[in-house]
């Protein structure tokens, strides 16, 4: 892994995170496809830290098809089940390990979300 481009990552999430540059989000979401898979997986990472707040990202990269054996199951990390939909369209895609990455990320954004409404802060 090279250090600089970890350090990069790092830097970017932090502009996005506060100063709410979309840009430096979108470089992270393109993080995602690095040849180098640890500064693939710091992306990722980091996206998934973000919550909620990385569903457009995460959304928009599912849409344009880009990723998607990482986007996918950022996305049931990081989705709301309003769009669920669009892992749905993914389950029955014609590559069999996209379509098992959008049926487990289905699985674990309900999970997660049958699980937020039975915890005491959402009540």
């Amino acid at each position: 892994m090279r250090v600089a481009g970890a350090l990069r990552l790092f830097l970017l999430y932090a502009i996005w995170r506060s100063a709410g540059g979309h840009w430096a989000g979108r470089r992270l979401l393109n993080a995602l496809g690095e040849k180098d898979e640890n500064l693939s997986a710091i992306a990722a990472t980091l996206l998934a830290r973000s919550g909620e707040r990385a569903e457009p990202l995460v959304l928009e990269a599912l849409r344009r098809r880009e990723n998607l054996p990482i986007a996918i199951p950022l996305f049931g990390d990081v989705g709301r089940l309003a769009h669920a939909h669009e892992l749905e369209r993914l389950r029955d895609d014609s590559d069999p390990a996209i379509a098992r990455a959008a049926r487990d990320a289905l699985e674990v954004l309900e999970l997660r979300h049958a699980g937020a409404s039975a915890s005491p802060r959402s009540q």
